[in-house]
């Protein structure tokens, strides 16, 4: 007859095992997708760029668009999330999005007019996937006084030169104050 106080001991040595064997392959961690992703449509090489960016805990999304105005100056707008409210990040996939409090930028002729000032009624949201290498932003903002922000001359410049962008949709009302600028920007990683 077998000795059972023997394959108990055995029995139990063979449990403790497995649970030490599961606790093992329990603190082994799929790293995570991490790095600064730059895409651009085709067709607007060169004048709309989006970038999703992830470093650990730091996490942001950026639209920039540059143009030139009707007295050719060169005219750069950038959009980025400086807290972003909703953060979805696996493997491969990555996604950015701030509901609103979007930083705006302008520069025109090479002179920062603002930057990056908070914009309240603005959203941005960008997600990439790194198996297809594609990321999608979106960029949605309205705003009450545009001649608060910028000169008359100003406010010329950005409407000439964002009206030859054609991902670009911006509008100020006669009175140069209500304003909105939309934009989509989906393309493959330029690395």
């Amino acid at each position: 007859m077998p000795d059972t106080k023997f394959i108990r001991i055995v029995g139990a040595l063979l449990v403790v095992g497995l649970v030490a064997a599961r606790a093992e392959a329990a603190l082994v961690t799929t790293p995570l997708i991490e790095g600064d992703f730059i895409w651009e449509p085709g067709d607007d090489f060169d004048h709309e760029a989006c970038t999703i960016f992830v470093d650990g805990a730091s996490f942001s999304a950026r639209v920039a668009i540059d143009s030139v105005d009707d007295s050719m100056q060169e005219v750069a707008l950038s959009f980025e999330t400086q807290q972003p409210t909703n953060i979805t990040r696996g493997t491969d996939k990555l996604a950015v999005r701030q509901g609103q409090w979007v930083s705006m930028g302008v520069q025109i002729g090479g002179a920062d007019i603002l930057v990056q000032v908070p914009i309240e009624k603005c959203s941005l949201s960008a997600s990439f996937g790194l198996s297809k290498s594609r990321g999608v932003t979106s960029l949605s903002c309205k705003g009450d006084d545009l001649s608060q922000l910028l000169s008359p001359t100003n406010i010329a410049s950005v409407t000439s030169a964002m009206a030859t962008r054609k991902h670009v949709k911006f509008k100020v009302d006669s009175a140069r104050k209500k304003w909105s600028l939309s934009t989509a920007c989906a393309g493959v990683f330029t690395p």
